[in-house]
């Protein structure tokens, strides 16, 4: 499973590949909220949105629905039965939701979801979204790195004393991907340029040996973890 981070506006990652229109099939319960993706995704980004029907206890999505867009409102929570109907009819969905918790988060992934995004995701950014899922990526909203655990795997393919190989300034910027935070919020923090900090992460990742910037705040979590219980 190839886990990435949502892409920045205006990174490579954020474009449409070659320009191809994505179908998806919008779940929301709350009116304006259906109105206003509706309208911004189709106009704006190359998706093209048909909407569920309210009650979707029964429903099975068109086989021509490459997504299935499900957003929570306050008063109505997404249900984890609900995703794992969605997925177990082979759809790709992706979950646009709010009050995020780490139980919240590994329950819609081990019901299969392909990406889990923050409803104060701009637009932009949830077309990139909609963009990578469509592509086979599993897409997490950076806020939500900390919710997550690097799987055994990952950690496995990691070379020991990993953490002595990187320079002062590469185990800040590893440190600030492991909080989440963007490349514009990093340069901001270091008082540096973005292209200063591309420059690091890339670095990092290579160290590392992964493959993205999701995958290095993982292992920086459980590297760092894993230190203070050894100092102790």
């Amino acid at each position: 499973m190839i886990i990435r981070e949502v892409p920045p506006v205006g990174s490579p990652g954020a474009e449409e590949p070659h320009g191809t229109t994505v179908r998806v099939l919008l779940v929301d319960k709350d009116p304006l909220s259906r109105h206003f993706l509706t309208n911004a995704l189709s106009e704006m980004h190359r998706v093209e949105v048909c909407l569920a029907p309210i009650d979707t206890s029964d429903y099975r999505p068109p086989a021509n629905v490459q997504i299935v867009l499900v957003a929570s409102t306050p008063t109505e929570p997404v249900q984890f039965s609900q995703l794992r109907a969605l997925t177990a009819t082979r759809v790709r969905v992706l979950v646009l939701g709010i009050e995020w918790t780490p139980e919240r988060l590994q329950d819609a992934l081990k019901a299969g979801v392909a990406g889990c995004v923050t409803k104060n995701v701009d637009v932009a950014a949830l077309a990139a979204a909609v963009h990578a899922v469509a592509s086979g990526h599993v897409v997490i909203s950076p806020e939500l790195l900390v919710y997550l655990a690097a799987p055994p795997e990952l950690l496995a393919t990691v070379p020991a004393g990993i953490l002595a190989k990187l320079t002062t300034r590469e185990i800040d910027v590893l440190e600030l991907l492991a909080e989440g935070m963007s490349t514009s919020e990093i340069a901001a923090q270091l008082g540096v340029s973005s292209a200063t900090v591309k420059s690091h992460v890339s670095h990092v990742l290579t160290k590392l040996g992964v493959r993205n910037r999701v995958q290095a705040a993982l292992i920086a979590k459980e590297l760092r973890l894993h230190d203070k219980r050894g100092s102790r």
